[in-house]
């Protein structure tokens, strides 16, 4: 029947069963790396980092994967004239969004009203600032329609263009454990999920 007057078509969703199947063994198998790197008590953890392994696997146990495929599938986009759907796909439509959301390592993490004039600067002070734990050189934006587009950390990223139904992430800094380059990768694909996941969210309410 097409879409309704108050359609979000660019963040429109959609939803595949063995995408989730891939998305819930990602986060099972960097669960079971943090698990086993605090049980061999690893010299190379500090105190702090026990305590940040424990705090993203506890994370994990949280997060419920969605299979959501990420992807411009709105009205005339590219993408839908050849994308096949499977049995079980799930197609959702959220309302027109008008709210910018801010994640992670800052001061408040909140929503706001988007303002055509703000830029990504501004969303960051709107939420009081960078945490000492932020890792501002990673911080990526996550479009309406689930692709994530890094802000860079180049003097222009204040520039970055923000648009309805957007949300800013801004990870935290994993320096303390370069050296044990596992339980970095199983810490950023857990974020990751949960970070999507709530961006999720955040169209669905």
């Amino acid at each position: 029947g097409g879409f309704l007057e108050n359609a979000f078509s660019e963040g429109v969703n959609l939803f595949r069963e063995d995408v989730k199947e891939k998305q819930i063994k990602a986060l099972k198998e960097a669960k079971t790396i943090l698990t086993d790197s605090l049980v061999q008590k690893s010299t190379n953890v500090s105190e702090r980092g026990a305590v940040d392994i424990k705090s993203i696997i506890e994370l994990a146990d949280l997060i419920e994967p969605g299979g959501r495929v990420a992807g411009d599938f709105s009205e005339d986009s590219k993408i839908i004239k050849n994308f096949v759907l499977k049995d079980g796909d799930m197609i959702v439509v959220p309302a027109v969004s008008v709210e910018v959301t801010v994640q992670g390592e800052v001061l408040n993490s909140s929503s706001f009203i988007f303002e055509k004039g703000m830029d990504y600067n501004d969303y960051i002070e709107a939420s009081g600032g960078y945490t000492s734990f932020a890792d501002e050189r990673a911080a990526f934006i996550i479009r309406a329609n689930g692709e994530a587009t890094p802000v860079g950390a180049n003097v222009f990223r204040g520039q970055a263009k923000i648009y309805p139904g957007d949300t800013i992430v801004v990870p935290r800094d994993l320096d303390q454990l370069e050296a044990l380059p596992l339980i970095s990768m199983a810490s950023k694909i857990i974020a990751d999920i949960a970070f999507s996941a709530a961006s999720l969210n955040v169209l669905q309410d």
